[in-house]
C-alpha cells in the first residue's frame, strides 16, 4: 500500500460548504485481474464521519464531467469512520472503460455540522 497524496482543507472561506480534494492516480490503473483497486478514507478530524456505500465515476468530456451511467444495484448503507479510524472501499468500475479521463466521487458529512464535501480522485486510462 502506497500513500499517493495527503491533502488539508480550510473550508472557513468556502461559500458553498462543500470541499473538494482531488490527487492525481498512478498512470496506469490495475490490469484486469490483478489486486482490486481500493478507496481509503482517513478520519484525522474530531467528529465522526458519515457516508454511503458506493461512489459516483465521471468522465471529462470537452463539455465538463459527464457521469459515467452504471445500472448496477448498490445497497444502501450508511457507513462512518470514527476520529483517526480508516474506512476502506472495494473500487469496481461499471464495465470496460474507454481510453480518457476520469474521477472518482464519494460525498462524506460530519457528524452534528453542517459540513458535506465531495471528495475525489482523477485518473486516466491509456
Amino acid at each position: 500500500m502506497e500513500l499517493l497524496k495527503e491533502y488539508i482543507v480550510d473550508n472557513r472561506n468556502n461559500d458553498k460548504r462543500q470541499l473538494d480534494f482531488t490527487y492525481q492516480m498512478p498512470e496506469q490503473p490495475p490490469a484486469v485481474g490483478s489486486d482490486p483497486t481500493e478507496l481509503t478514507l482517513y478520519n484525522a478530524g474530531p467528529t465522526n464521519l458519515y457516508f454511503g456505500y458506493g461512489y459516483a465515476i465521471y468522465r471529462e468530456e470537452p463539455e465538463g464531467w459527464t457521469l459515467v451511467l452504471d445500472d448496477r444495484s448498490v445497497v444502501t448503507i450508511a457507513m462512518q469512520a470514527r476520529p483517526s479510524e480508516s474506512y476502506v472501499e472495494k473500487v469496481v468500475f461499471p464495465q470496460k472503460l474507454d481510453p480518457g479521463r476520469y474521477r472518482l466521487v464519494k460525498s462524506i458529512n460530519g457528524f452534528m455540522t453542517d459540513i458535506s464535501v465531495k471528495l475525489s480522485a482523477d485518473f486516466e486510462i491509456q
